[in-house]
């Protein structure tokens, strides 16, 4: 598994983790944000794994 998968995995539970939190402080519009921004990464894990390596930047 690569680190950017990998980087990719954190974002994601990070996202839904941050929206749960604003879930829970009355702001349901941003909670949806951060919802549809995890929902985007998982989309990227699941049918791209490898277009994750390959637009990386080489740094």
């Amino acid at each position: 598994m690569s680190a950017h998968v990998r980087l990719y995995q954190v974002l994601a539970l990070s996202a839904f983790g941050f929206a749960t939190y604003r879930w829970f402080d009355d702001s349901p519009l941003v909670a949806a944000g951060w919802t549809v921004v995890g929902l985007w990464y998982l989309y990227a894990l699941r049918f791209g794994p490898d277009r994750i390596d390959e637009y990386a930047v080489d740094t």
